[in-house]
Parts: C-alpha cells; structure tokens; sequence
C-alpha cells in the first residue's frame, strides 16, 4: 500500500508549513467532470455502526459514491487539481484510501492522486469496512470482498469524472435548515451523557452548539447546466441507524429531491460537517415535531430532512446560479499534520486493558457471544495499541491527514475526526474566506471533543473513543485556519 510521509514536528506543536499562495494573474478556466456509482453490495454484508453485529436483510436505498473532479487550466498547462469523493460509508480507514489511490495512480499516472480526498455520510446501515472488528458468519461477503468491490468501483468512477472534465463554472450560496439536534446532555451535578434524559430535574441543557447552516458549491458546465453539487449538512446521516438494511439514510431521498429539480445527471456530494455531538434524532417537543411532520404529508423522518436539506439547496440555487465563476480561482494543499496526542496515565491504561481482557475470557468461554463481544473487545484493543503508538513516538503526536482547498472566494477543509461543532464554529470565524466548508470524516473516524466534553465524560469523549483530545482538537483549528489564511495571502 502506498502511504504519505510523516511530516516531524516538535512536541506537542502542528509544525505550519506556511505557503504563500497566490492565484494566477492571468484568468484561468475551470475544468469540472462527475461522476456517480453504485457501491451497493449484491450479497449480505456485516453493517458498520453499532457494537452488536448486524447482517443486512435487504436494501432500503442503495448507496453511492458520488465524485467530482476539478482542474485549473492555463490554456493546455493544469494549475492544480482536486479529486473529491462523497461516499456513503461509516469511516474509511487509510488503508481503504490508500488503496484507492494506488489503483488510481496505476490508471492515471499523470494524476496525483494525494489530490484524491474522500468523505462519508456516516450512515449506520452502511458495510463494516475495517478487518477485524467482527467475526462473521461463513454465508456472508467478506469484508475483503467488499473492500475489494469498493476500490473497484470509486477508482472507475474518478477515472470516468477525469474522462468527463470539460470547460465550467462555480457558484456558492449558504442556506439554511434544522437537521442536526446536540446529543450529548449536560446536567447540574457537571456529568454528561450522550442521549441522556432531559425530562429530569437534573437537566441542564446541550453541552454544546448547534449549527444548521447548509453551504452549498454548485459546479456548471459551460452552457450554465448544473453538473454537482457539494451540500455541507453539520449532521451525520443515522436516522435509522439501528435497522438491519442497507441505507443511505436521509441523503438518499434528499438526492432524489434535487435530481428532480435540476436534472437527474446531477451529481450530489453529501459532506458531513463537524458534528461528533449533533445528530437528527429529536431532543425534546417530539410529539410537536412528528405533528408537523405528519401535517405537511411527509410520511418518514427521512423524508422530512431531505425536504428541509433539498429545499434550502434549491432555494441556494435559485439565487446563486446566474452568479457563476468559469475563472474561479482553484488551489489545493494536502498534508500530513501532527496533532498532539491525549497522554493517558499508565492506570487508565490498565483500566481498558482489564476491561478488554475480561470481555475476552467471556468470549473464550462463552463463543457463542462472539456477535455482542467481538466489536467491544476490538474497540478496545485498538485504543490501547493507539495510545501505545503515540506513547512511543518521539514527539508524542498523532498524524493526521488534512485537505484545505480555495475555489474562487470559498475554502474546503477537511479533517478525519467525528470533530465536535465547536471546533468547526472556531473555523467558520476564523477563516478568512467569504464561506467556508468543513468537510469530517475524511478517514478514519474517531471523535474530537472538547474540554467541557472531556469533563463531562460518557461516550464520545473518552479515551475509547478517541485518538486525541482537546489539546489536539486546538492544533488542528489553528493548523487548518493558517493554511487556508495563507491561501488567500
């Protein structure tokens, strides 16, 4: 497999390679090519999401992967370029990306494919992607198989956008809808909880922000046909995270809602905006809720978030779409950052060592709990190794790989984590550009929490959960804002 370079860095610091950047004095034209695939299995898969296993009996809608490619150009010479994949997965784990791009750059050598960036949706009724997490029954696709099946059909998709870029155009506009509620309960005595009851005495309120705003890139070929459009929603797509069929959950309908507006070629990356403490599941006033939902007509949840998502994309485009950029300025950097590690103590080591190890006897003891054990004792295995890891490193520091992107006055930035909203509030008013997207889950897929998160504990903001913690979740706001601070330099 191929794999980035590590870029050193002091401890405990993000070394900045500070750029200067500027965009070509001459015009250049944009190029734009798209693409859309099934990455539907046609066998029952193990489904990624929950810490019991689960074998898809059917599929509700089919999951895609969704690309778009971009080139500047001055006359025949490419000025840069950008490779970017909605994909409606759980995570993608850097090896399934880097085999991506290893299959990529055997059929495109000309194309550098550290350019190619992928997202998820975050669906829980997606196929479990990371070997080693459950141990499955013998009539079911193997996750290699699947895998396998995934990187064939995304390499074929961008080779097909690549094969498709013709002369267009990008215009932007910023809507706005209530998709994602804040998940994690705070309550009065300082403890938090993810889901935790509101209807007590204790209650104190969300622990953190919420963010409806839907950023939305349209991308136009040169008679002003839509071609894509990139849809930052601030929510993970989990309405029915819980079911055993495959689903792209609400981006599916929300996809169907668009196409029939702007045509059914349209392409429509779903981007998952820093959401680790947001979901779409109702906090309080839920029977108000279902009521108007049930007096509009929309017969499911689903269907009621992709016309809140859909109609404020249109309504976007409605207004934006004469205002169109053929000379929209394109750069693109892709690094490998260091973020500071969340030093653990040995005893809290010990802690999920133990727990792990007793999870384990049960399961020597008991094989027939492999379908509830297996992904517990995985998850944490897989904890201990990465603090190990980060332990040992000279620096004490986590890599990570970040994405920032200029397309005319509009930033694109991406980070791997489950990042909390607050962290991507801290980003929208730093950066300098006239809106910015924050693109999560572009790799693999650990929570972000913030200190007040940290304090209040329960999962999502424990070690178990995480690769880094508030520390890390500071290095990587300042790392990203100077970088797209530099861009417009």
């Amino acid at each position: 497999m191929m794999r980035l370079p590590l870029v050193p860095c002091q401890p405990a610091v993000v070394l900045f390679v500070v750029l200067v950047c500027v965009c070509p004095a001459t015009a250049a034209q944009l190029f734009v090519g798209t693409a859309e695939t099934s990455i539907t299995p046609d066998r029952p898969v193990a489904l990624e999401g929950q810490f019991r296993l689960r074998i898809s009996q059917g599929v509700d809608s089919p999951i895609t992967a969704n690309v778009v490619v971009l080139e500047s150009r001055d006359g025949e010479n490419v000025l840069d370029r950008a490779v970017m994949v909605s994909a409606d997965l759980v995570h993608l784990p850097t090896e399934l990306l880097q085999a991506v791009r290893h299959v990529v750059a055997e059929r495109n050598p000309e194309l550098d494919s550290n350019k190619i960036f992928i997202s998820v949706t975050h669906t829980h009724t997606a196929p479990v992607v990371q070997v080693g997490n459950f141990v499955l029954p013998p009539d079911v696709m193997t996750i290699e198989e699947y895998n396998e099946f995934f990187v064939g059909q995304v390499a074929s998709a961008i080779a097909e956008a690549c094969e498709k870029l013709q002369p267009g155009s990008a215009a932007w506009g910023l809507g706005f809808a209530q998709v994602a509620y804040n998940r994690r309960t705070s309550y009065h005595d300082g403890h938090a909880s993810m889901y935790g009851p509101v209807h007590v005495p204790g209650y104190k309120g969300p622990e953190g922000p919420e963010y409806q705003g839907i950023p939305v890139l349209f991308f136009f070929d040169s008679a002003g046909k839509p071609l894509a459009a990139a849809v930052n929603v601030w929510c993970p797509s989990q309405e029915v995270e819980g079911t055993s069929r495959i689903s792209a959950d609400f981006w599916h309908p929300t996809r169907l809602r668009i196409k029939e507006k702007l045509g059914p070629e349209i392409v429509v990356l779903g981007w998952c905006g820093p959401s680790g403490d947001q979901s779409p599941h109702r906090r309080m006033q839920q029977a108000a809720e279902d009521r108007m939902r049930k007096l509009r007509g929309i017969e499911s949840w689903l269907d009621e978030f992709a016309r809140r998502i859909a109609d404020s994309v249109l309504d976007t485009y409605d207004l934006v779409k004469e205002d169109r950029h053929a000379d929209a300025c394109l750069m693109h950097q892709t690094e490998i950052v260091r973020l500071p590690g969340w030093k653990l103590p040995e005893a809290e080591i010990d802690r999920i060592r133990a727990a792990r190890d007793e999870l384990a006897a049960d399961l020597a003891e008991h094989p027939e709990k492999a379908s509830s054990l297996s992904r517990p004792i995985s998850w944490r295995t897989q904890t201990v190794e990465r603090f190990k890891q980060i332990a040992a490193s000279e620096d004490g520091c986590y890599p990570t790989e970040i994405h920032v992107l200029r397309i005319g006055d509009v930033a694109v930035c991406t980070n791997q984590f489950e990042l909390f909203t607050e962290y991507g509030l801290r980003i929208l008013a730093r950066s300098p550009a006239h809106l910015t997207f924050v693109v999560q889950l572009v790799g693999p897929a650990y929570y972000l929490p913030t200190a007040e998160a940290v304090r209040g504990g329960s999962y999502s903001a424990i070690p178990e959960s995480c690769a880094v913690g508030p520390e890390g979740g500071d290095a990587l706001v300042d790392a990203t804002v100077e970088r797209i601070g530099g861009m417009w330099k």
